[in-house]
């Protein structure tokens, strides 16, 4: 299943790419966003092939730096569309009348805070793996463990009937 992730990505950009109502900054950001996360997943996928044996691990040297660089564009088109859907539904909330659903704006901009967050946490991991920062491997270790929490509560969220 691992393997077929970076089809879902590929498949997301295309479907943003086609939308054309949705707002130009949120389109492009997501389809950087997404074409970064297929690069990343489809050389990692390399790097555990090189990690099990299948591939030899002399070949490809520079893959995990490329598949980190992919990872690194597609957070930062993260973080851009997290800061532009808060600004837009945060106008919504100012403009908002008693006929408006305040607490969907209100989700939309706790959701995008949330992903600005750790799209940040992973920013700091993808720049350390390509020696851009120089903290421990405890700093390091420590943002994983929270955007590891994070999508544990996110799986969780999802699975409850």
């Amino acid at each position: 299943m691992r393997f077929l992730k970076p089809l879902n990505h590929l498949q997301a950009a295309s479907q943003a790419y086609d939308n054309k109502l949705m707002d130009p900054v949120l389109l492009y950001t997501t389809v950087i966003r997404n074409l970064g996360y297929f690069g990343y997943l489809s050389l990692d996928s390399i790097t555990w092939f090189k990690m099990m044996g299948i591939v030899d691990s002399k070949k490809f040297t520079t893959v995990p730096t490329w598949a980190s660089r992919f990872w690194l564009l597609g957070l930062i088109a993260g973080v851009i569309n997290s800061v532009r859907t808060y600004k837009i539904n945060n106008a919504k909330l100012e403009q908002a009348d008693e006929k408006t659903d305040v607490d969907a704006i209100n989700s939309k901009i706790y959701s995008a805070k949330r992903k600005f967050i750790w799209d940040l946490l992973d920013m700091f991991i993808a720049l350390n793996s390509l020696n851009y920062l120089h903290f421990t491997e405890g700093d390091v270790g420590l943002a994983g463990t929270i955007t590891s929490i994070m999508g544990l509560k996110d799986l969780w969220k999802a699975t409850k009937v």
